[in-house]
């Protein structure tokens, strides 16, 4: 299999799209049925299916008509780092189904949760509209709550000791008090973190964002099974 394909790293997305399924998978939940919402759905001003956009880029064979269309929305130097425009919409994607992925496993727990922000829209935003606001509004203990989802895709967390975020998504965790859920679906493993605590998160040079970042070391002792950790974030308490 060649390494490149119409500017995708085919080893580094297949391994990431493999994680995606997986995630599918322990949280059983139906991909047919996340991916049929966005049926008859078509992208801002164009006739592009946004579930068969989805699924082609899962399949990393996106048409020219696609293609063409996410260069024109996704030639965002600050937020891509050092991806391609089309590795960023595959990013974008695997992360939109995984807070899917969430959001049905949390509701067949009959808890109250939905999509957050301009990001609901599962539009590819200009600069102006793209935000660190949280994904989710979750209802906990008949609290509201922001409720940010990240994803490790090949276990880097596991393997490095460590959690990174982006200066600006961690500065409105902080400010907002969110809740965090992080999973790792290769390892099964996730880790829950609540903002409204102190976290020893210490600030640096991120060679991989080429910018600033906050990092919380020493992760592996926090790590539990997927399932855990999302109980963790329903028995949060208030004092």
């Amino acid at each position: 299999m060649p390494k490149k394909i119409k500017g995708i790293n085919v080893s580094v997305y297949s391994k990431k799209i493999e994680s995606l399924k997986k995630n599918f998978s322990i949280l059983s939940v139906d991909a047919n049925k996340i991916l049929n919402k966005y049926e008859n759905i078509s992208f801002e001003d164009t006739y592009l299916s946004k579930k068969e956009s989805f699924i082609s880029l899962m399949r990393l064979n996106p048409s020219m008509a696609l293609i063409r269309y996410l260069d024109s929305k996704t030639d965002l130097w600050h937020f891509k780092d050092k991806r391609t425009n089309i590795e960023y919409a595959i990013d974008l994607v695997l992360g939109w189904l995984s807070e899917d992925i969430i959001i049905s496993h949390l509701r067949e727990k009959s808890i109250k949760c939905d999509l957050n922000g301009r990001d609901k829209y599962r539009e590819f935003l200009s600069p102006k509209y793209i935000s660190a606001q949280p994904d989710i509004k979750i209802k906990i203990n008949e609290r509201y709550r922001t409720l940010e989802i990240a994803n490790d895709w090949n276990d880097y967390w596991i393997r490095s000791d460590m959690l990174d975020l982006r200066d600006n998504k961690f500065l409105k965790l902080r400010n907002e008090k969110s809740l965090f859920l992080g999973i790792a679906p290769l390892s099964s493993k996730g880790i829950f973190l609540d903002f409204s605590e102190k976290l020893d998160f210490i600030k640096r040079f991120n060679p991989a964002y080429g910018k600033s970042a906050y990092t919380l070391k020493k992760i592996r002792n926090r790590m539990n099974n997927i399932d855990i950790s999302i109980q963790e974030l329903l028995s949060v308490k208030y004092e």
